[in-house]
């Protein structure tokens, strides 16, 4: 499909542990409104497992995440599942992953703004129920935690 050939490399774990999670600045600001009471930041939701880094397997040349959400709605796949669907529904977690990520691909290439929505044919995993049922994400390209952008993969109610 356009020459893309994705050598897929293995997934992150779906549960994910920090090894450390940034911490507050020790320096007063000099912000005019004065120092800040709490910083959430793309790092702390990545330690924390809100967000989940998909990057090594990204068709985008920057740093990519999907939310937790997403991770569980379009792309967590078990064995379990599995045995649910008694084998009539071919899914893992590599080719979910692949469908979210081309999908995202295509909408960003048809946008000329920041945001983009789109659809997702999956699987879903609760229930015995085998047919794919459409899913609405969003992408948004915009900063990270420094000026440089990132691409966030968001259900549209997460926006």
């Amino acid at each position: 499909m356009n020459g893309w050939r994705w050598d897929l490399p293995p997934l992150p774990p779906a549960t994910m542990t920090p090894t450390s999670a940034p911490t507050l600045p020790d320096q007063p600001s000099d912000s005019p409104f004065g120092d800040y009471l709490s910083i959430y930041s793309r790092a702390h939701a990545l330690a924390d497992g809100e967000l989940v880094d998909v990057t090594a397997n990204s068709p985008f040349r920057w740093h990519t995440a999907l939310t937790r959400a997403v991770w569980e709605d379009c792309v967590s796949w078990s064995e379990a599942d599995s045995a649910r669907k008694r084998g009539a529904a071919l899914q893992d977690e590599r080719g979910r992953l692949h469908d979210v990520l081309t999908m995202a691909k295509l909408a960003a290439a048809a946008t000329s703004g920041d945001r983009a929505t789109f659809e997702v044919a999956r699987v879903p995993r609760a229930g015995r129920g085998t047919r794919p049922r459409l899913v609405t994400l969003v992408l948004h390209i915009g900063p990270g935690d420094d000026p440089a952008p990132v691409i966030t993969i968001m259900q549209p109610q997460e926006s």
